[in-house]
C-alpha cells in the first residue's frame, strides 16, 4: 500500500508535459515522447500539438516547393527543427507559422481584389457587372475569413504565453520566415 502511494505521489510530481523538452532524435523517438508526455492532455491539446508539427511540415515543404520532399524527410526535418525544445515552444511555433502561411494567403486575395477593383464592365452588362460584384464579394469574404483565422491564433498565442508564463511574441506584423532546413 506504501508503494502505491508513493507511486501516486510521484506520478503527480511530474512536470506539466508542455514544460517537457521533447526528445525526438529520430521519429520512432518522437513518437515515444509524444506517447509517454501527452497521455494526460485532452483530445484537443493533442490535436494542437498534431496541428503545430503538421505547420512546421508544411513550412518545410513550403519553403521550396520545387524540390520535392519525402514524408522522411519531412519527419527528419521536423525532428531536428524540435528536438529539445519545450513542448510548450513548439506549439507556440506552430501558430506562428500558421499566421504566416495566413497573411501570405490574405496578401495574395488583397492583391486579387485590388485588381477585380479596378476592372469595368461594359454600360449596361448587368450580367457581367452582377458577376463581378459578387467575386468581389466573394474575395472580400475570404478575406475576412483569413483576418479572423489569424486573430483566433493570435489570441492562442497569447493564452499559452500567460498559461506558461512565456514571453509575449513579437507584437510586429512580420510573418515569421521559413524553417531554414540548412540544405539550400
Amino acid at each position: 500500500m506504501l508503494f502505491i502511494g508513493i507511486l501516486l505521489v510521484c506520478a503527480g510530481c511530474r512536470k506539466n508535459p508542455y514544460d517537457q523538452k521533447i526528445s525526438a532524435a529520430d521519429q520512432e523517438e518522437l513518437n515515444r515522447w509524444l506517447s509517454f508526455n501527452t497521455h494526460r492532455l485532452s483530445v484537443r491539446e493533442i490535436e494542437e500539438i498534431n496541428n503545430s508539427m503538421r505547420e512546421i511540415r508544411i513550412s518545410f515543404m513550403l519553403r521550396d516547393a520545387k524540390k520535392s520532399k519525402t514524408n522522411e524527410t519531412l519527419n527528419r526535418l521536423l525532428c531536428e527543427k524540435i528536438n529539445g525544445l519545450p513542448l510548450k515552444e513548439m506549439v507556440v511555433m506552430g501558430y506562428e507559422l500558421q499566421i504566416g502561411r495566413y497573411e501570405v494567403e490574405r496578401l495574395r486575395l488583397v492583391g486579387d481584389l485590388h485588381h477585380k477593383n479596378k476592372l469595368k464592365t461594359r454600360p449596361g452588362d448587368l450580367d457581367s457587372e452582377c458577376f463581378l460584384r459578387e467575386q468581389k464579394e466573394m474575395v472580400g469574404e475570404q478575406i475576412g475569413e483569413f483576418d479572423s483565422r489569424i486573430e483566433r491564433c493570435k489570441t492562442r498565442i497569447k493564452e499559452l504565453c500567460e498559461k506558461f508564463a512565456m514571453p509575449d511574441p513579437a507584437t510586429d506584423s512580420t510573418p515569421p520566415e521559413r524553417i531554414s532546413t540548412g540544405d539550400s
